[in-house]
């Protein structure tokens, strides 16, 4: 567990992918090693996520970062609510 309180071992972007889609549809299918899909934070890019290295990429609204960072901006706000969303996620 890292110091902010998060275990980001365990984050992975189809464990987010699973939680949200409860409530908001995310277009992604696996592509190779990683997904590919619609981006769920500007609606319009093509985002890719690599799962070697867990970080994202969208072409459209430049977005990028590790899958932490990812999770910050779905849920569009600190880290905080982030932190706690991380501990929602099904295991």
């Amino acid at each position: 567990m890292s110091a902010d309180g998060t275990n980001q071992e365990s984050l992975s972007f189809p464990r987010i992918f699973d939680f949200f889609s409860l409530w908001r549809p995310l277009s992604v299918t696996a592509h190779g090693t990683g997904m590919e899909g619609r981006c769920p934070l500007c609606i319009e890019g093509h985002m890719s996520f690599n799962a070697e290295d867990s970080t994202y990429r969208c072409d459209s609204c430049e977005a990028s970062g590790n899958v932490f960072n990812f999770l910050e901006r779905l849920v569009g706000s600190s880290s905080r609510a982030a932190i706690l969303v991380s501990q929602l996620l099904p295991r």
